[in-house]
């Protein structure tokens, strides 16, 4: 069976328009919103006032993290502190303090931002006098 080139002309504007209708209809159908909960930013967690120490391999706190408020928000595994201070111990070198007003520490703590009237002191030694810096924000990796 041959084809003339009307016939033709008709099979492929029906494709076409088949085509176009599936394509117009896929836009317009809304998408389905999961509504089970793991798309919204909610706190799963809430601790006050709480002290977080890490301890070096010989048993020594290497650095110790206190809070009056913290929520951790399990859609992406991160916390949020208010006015947090953090204090990393040196054995052969003095005390470094970091605090600020707030701060946000990424799942599993890898990263921490800081802001609002952020502070870093490094306590004095008998060498040297103690070192203040202030900054609006920092980023601790």
């Amino acid at each position: 069976m041959r084809f003339g080139s009307s016939q033709l002309f008709v099979i492929v504007l029906l494709a076409l328009l088949a085509g176009l209708s599936f394509w117009l209809q896929r836009a317009v159908t809304p998408v389905e919103v999961v509504r089970d909960g793991k798309l919204r930013h909610d706190p799963d967690a809430i601790a006050e006032n709480f002290l977080v120490r890490q301890f070096d391999e010989k048993g020594r706190v290497k650095y110790r993290l206190t809070a009056p408020y913290m929520m951790h928000f399990p859609d992406d595994d991160s916390s949020e502190l208010k006015k947090p201070v953090l204090v990393h111990h040196r054995p052969a070198a003095p005390d470094v303090t970091v605090s600020g007003d707030n701060a946000r520490v990424t799942s599993k703590g890898q990263v921490i931002f800081l802001w609002d009237d952020v502070r870093v002191v490094r306590a004095a030694s008998a060498e040297r006098p103690a070192a203040v810096a202030r900054m609006p924000d920092l980023t601790v990796q």
